[in-house]
C-alpha cells in the first residue's frame, strides 16, 4: 500500500450552551493524497482535537478521487471535489497552487509527486 501524506487544513472550535455552561467541541478538516494522482479531504468532530483529525483522516482515506496529472500539471481544465476548479498550466509551473489560499493549497499539491 502507498504511504499517504497528510494535511491539516483547518480546527475549528464550536460551543454549544447548555444549563450548566458551555460544551466545546472541534471540528477538523484534513486532506489526504497518494503523491501519484489522488487525493481526498474529510471532516471530523469530537470533543477532542486528536479525536477530530483521526475521524477527518479516516474518511478521507475512505473518498478517495483520482486527479488527471501529465507530469506534474493538470492536463485538461477539471471542476475537482466541491467548487475547486483547477485549470491547465504550462508543463511543470505548478503556478495554482503557488497562488492559491490557504485552504486550496494542501489539495492541489498532494496529488504531486515531489512537490512540498
Amino acid at each position: 500500500m502507498n504511504k499517504l501524506d497528510e494535511r491539516v487544513v483547518h480546527i475549528a472550535r464550536t460551543a454549544k450552551v447548555l444549563k450548566g455552561g458551555r460544551r466545546f467541541a472541534f471540528r477538523a478538516v484534513v486532506v489526504v493524497g497518494d503523491n501519484h494522482g489522488q487525493v481526498g479531504y474529510g471532516v471530523g468532530k469530537a470533543r477532542e482535537v486528536p479525536e477530530a483529525v483521526r475521524k477527518a483522516s479516516d474518511r478521507a482515506r475512505k473518498i478517495m478521487h483520482p486527479i488527471p496529472m501529465v507530469g506534474t500539471t493538470i492536463p485538461h481544465a477539471a471542476i475537482a471535489i466541491s467548487v475547486l476548479a483547477a485549470r491547465v498550466a504550462s508543463a511543470g509551473l505548478c503556478r495554482y497552487w503557488r497562488n492559491s489560499g490557504g485552504g486550496v493549497r494542501p489539495f492541489l499539491k498532494l496529488p504531486v509527486y515531489g512537490i512540498s
